[in-house]
């Protein structure tokens, strides 16, 4: 890479990393901004604290070189690189994207990775918030302009509906329902044939825990840990637990839904996460309703657990509602877990050490996207392979020399 050019990776790295740092050293400016949108402060602050892990610079470009690897790397976006090992004397050069619109949901910060990623590869980015969250995307904007002019293109807001200049984009990256991706997919008349810009949807995923009892207490701790990974952001995310697979005896599962119960009433009123809209409010009362007639729901806060004797096929009983189904065959998981592979996101997996290995290989085979522990759903690490796609490949283009 040319080490004297101002706009050099290693550059815009060092430009990104003190936006991030911005965002920390100024935590009740970027809280209040979150807040202005709607979001309770308590649960912002511990948001954030989350999203500290997924926002590391140097490990979303070790991330990046390793994706490239097999092209020569990052080294690739400057010129051919050299002949990678076994490669028959291929090298690659990789040409990315001048333009890029983003399009972002109303959940904090859903979608500023890939605009990271973005700024590291020195691509001018536009991004269409979502309604529900103008007050972050205009804070970001102008703290990226604070920090990083005129070194990295800054980030274009836009608003209202999508126009002609939407088709004259490389790449156009969203976030949202299926609905949004289906509307999308139709406007830009995507063709067989790749004419226009390229549409990466990151659509409706959900996620879950499975919880192997090994009969400790320090399995039922991870009740604890799971009504952390749902009250988080409402429920509202694709990483939102929204399901919890426990194996073992039923007694156990019992007093794990019990133990769940109270730690989504805990979270609730820890976080400030005690309101809902009217709407949500009436059809939580008559789920609410249901569980207790027949005698199934844990908890008095406004979710709770419930023990449920059917799989689970991704749905929501209510805003912050785990169901939790029981089995004493790790072998029945599958069976349990009846939700289609592309809606799958991640699993929260406690086990023995000794299964931990075969109960991830069950977990992938399902098709979820990542594994973590209890707690740590809501904060992906900076590597992780944004629903189980490359993050940058699909936006390069690539030109092969064999000579």
């Amino acid at each position: 890479m040319n080490t004297d050019d101002q706009n050099t990776i290693t550059h815009r790295a060092a430009l990104v990393k003190a936006f991030i740092s911005s965002l920390y050293e100024h935590l009740d400016d970027t809280v209040q901004a979150i807040v202005a949108d709607g979001w309770p402060e308590a649960m912002v602050r511990c948001g954030l604290e989350l999203h500290r892990r997924t926002w590391n610079v140097d490990a979303i470009l070790a991330a990046l070189e390793l994706e490239l690897s097999g092209f020569g790397g990052l080294a690739a976006l400057d010129g051919f690189s050299a002949p990678t090992q076994n490669a028959m004397e291929l090298r690659f050069r990789a040409f990315k994207p001048g333009k890029v619109i983003h399009i972002w949901p109303a959940l904090p910060g859903a979608g500023l990775t890939p605009v990271l990623i973005g700024w590291l590869l020195g691509i001018t980015q536009v991004v269409r918030p979502s309604s529900r969250g103008t007050y972050f995307a205009e804070y970001l904007q102008r703290v990226s302009r604070e920090v990083m002019r005129p070194h990295v293109q800054e980030l274009e807001l836009v608003f209202g509906s999508m126009d002609s200049a939407w088709r004259d984009a490389d790449a156009v990256l969203v976030s949202g329902s299926d609905d949004t991706l289906n509307t999308l997919h139709e406007f830009l008349g995507r063709p067989a044939h790749r004419k226009g810009p390229v549409m990466i949807g990151y659509g409706h995923r959900v996620s879950f825990a499975l919880i192997v009892d090994d009969g400790s207490d320090q399995a039922m701790a991870q009740a604890a840990l799971c009504a952390q990974d749902a009250v988080m952001w409402h429920q509202q995310g694709c990483f939102s637990a929204r399901s919890v697979i426990f194996c073992g005896p039923r007694s156990r599962g019992v007093e794990f839904a019990t133990r769940l119960g109270d730690a989504i009433a805990f979270y609730e009123a820890q976080w400030g996460a005690q309101s809902l809209d009217p709407a949500l409010l009436a059809s939580r009362a008559q789920a609410k309703g249901m569980a207790e007639l027949i005698g199934t729901a844990y908890g008095d806060g406004i979710g709770w657990a419930q023990m449920v004797n059917t799989p689970w096929r991704g749905q929501q009983i209510s805003p912050h509602v785990l169901s939790v189904h029981t089995t004493t065959e790790l072998e029945r998981v599958p069976d349990l877990v009846q939700v289609p592979v592309t809606q799958l996101q991640g699993a929260a997996l406690y086990a023995p050490r000794s299964m931990q290995r075969i109960c991830a290989e069950k977990l992938a085979t399902l098709g979820v996207t990542r594994i973590c522990k209890p707690g740590m759903l809501q904060s992906p690490g900076p590597g992780w392979i944004h629903d189980g796609q490359p993050n940058i490949l699909d936006l390069l283009r690539f030109t092969q020399h064999e000579l």
